[in-house]
């Protein structure tokens, strides 16, 4: 398994949310168009990701980027590797057309690059996403003949557990793929 998904999949854990999941069927190969967005970086405990989230949406909010017009991403990175940072290391992300300067919120621009990828629809709650991404890795790759590619893994937000039921949150799921 590639390093970018290591703080986030465990292997381990091949329980499905779908008992009828089938790996070659439920996971399409789709051309990911490249994608401008506003990032903000958080390098932290899981437990303090809600600050980042306020964080962004402030930003967001400020800037006329609701997320019903504005795609929102989140791009998981590769574990810590330095002794003074611990923690989750992803991308929240916008998607945007604006220029964005240096700011106080710590956004920055990024391109979400066009990658061939991996995508499967999860629906429930974020803390079942490892159960969806771990046979992505461990089953439908070796079996599909495909390799990960150089780029990390991120999730689409389709739908938002304060919009929806938690059970219903829809979230896509891209692992960019070895061409």
């Amino acid at each position: 398994m590639p390093e970018t998904c290591a703080a986030f999949v465990d292997v381990q854990n091949k329980t499905m949310l779908k008992p009828d999941f089938d790996p070659l069927s439920d996971v399409e190969i789709i051309n990911f168009a490249p994608t401008r967005v506003a990032a903000l970086r958080h390098w932290d405990h899981p437990a303090h990701i809600g600050n980042s989230i306020c964080r962004l949406i402030d930003w967001c909010q400020r800037n006329h980027l609701p997320p019903h017009k504005n795609t929102t991403f989140t791009i998981v990175h590769a574990p810590p590797r330095p002794p003074q940072k611990t923690g989750l290391i992803i991308d929240l992300c916008r998607a945007t057309t604006l220029a964005i300067p240096d700011n106080p919120y710590g956004i920055f621009e990024h391109v979400i690059p066009a990658n061939r990828c991996a995508r499967l629809r999860h629906i429930g709650p974020d803390h079942t996403l490892k159960q969806a991404v771990a046979p992505l890795y461990a089953e439908w790759m070796p079996q599909a003949g495909e390799a990960p590619g150089n780029y990390p893994l991120f999730l689409q937000r389709i739908s938002f557990a304060k919009e929806v039921p938690t059970s219903q949150a829809i979230t896509d799921i891209y692992i960019p793929l070895a061409t």
